[in-house]
């Protein structure tokens, strides 16, 4: 028992340790900054390249920051399980506010068609918090709360403020948030971890 448990930390370590990189904020940072600023510019037809970029930034940054300096990590059968859950988990979630948005616009509900963008905000949020709870990372619950208030916040100015566009604006400087944060934490990961120096 006392090893099974002793594991189970060590696995939990190695995946602090791994995630605490700061790429998954950056990626996310610059996701949700990017979408500001595309809704600002109305060039919105380029909003669908955002994920693909958000997980280049991720991959590339595992593979010549990240995996220099402690190496890769092979998930267990627990992990790997976990991990698939959560990308089910996401999927789902995604599908249900899509579907709920779709449908209001469609027959009229009209509290889920005046909050839609609260709703998608609550919906990131969730998938953000259970990335924190996968990764045990702390940090991740802040930026779940960052994204609800910028996108419902967001929403809320919008409905008031007419001189610029308030809900773009928030988003911005909510992913601009994170991002920054991403970028603090990666600096204080690259001088934990230092790259090790190739032998002559």
């Amino acid at each position: 028992m006392s090893y099974e448990l002793d594991m189970k930390e060590i696995e939990r370590q190695a995946y602090m340790s791994y995630s605490e990189d700061g790429l998954v904020d950056i990626a996310i940072g610059f996701v949700i900054m990017a979408w500001g600023l595309l809704l600002v510019m109305e060039p919105t037809g380029l909003i669908v390249l955002l994920g693909p970029l958000g997980m280049g930034i991720w991959y590339l940054g595992k593979r010549f920051i990240t995996v220099p300096r402690i190496g890769t990590i092979d998930p267990s059968p627990k992990m790997e399980r976990r991990l698939r859950n959560l990308a089910i988990f996401l999927l789902l979630l995604g599908l249900i506010a899509f579907a709920g948005i779709l449908i209001s616009r469609i027959f009229g509900s009209a509290f889920t068609a005046d909050h839609s963008l609260g709703i998608l905000g609550l919906v990131l949020a969730a998938g953000v918090a259970v990335l924190a709870y996968l990764f045990n990372a702390s940090r991740l619950y802040v930026y779940a709360v960052i994204l609800f208030v910028t996108f419902a916040g967001g929403e809320i100015l919008a409905g008031t403020v007419t001189n610029f566009d308030a809900f773009a604006s928030s988003v911005i400087i909510g992913g601009g948030l994170i991002l920054i944060s991403g970028i603090v934490v990666l600096l204080r990961f690259m001088r934990k971890y230092p790259r090790p120096e190739l032998e002559a």
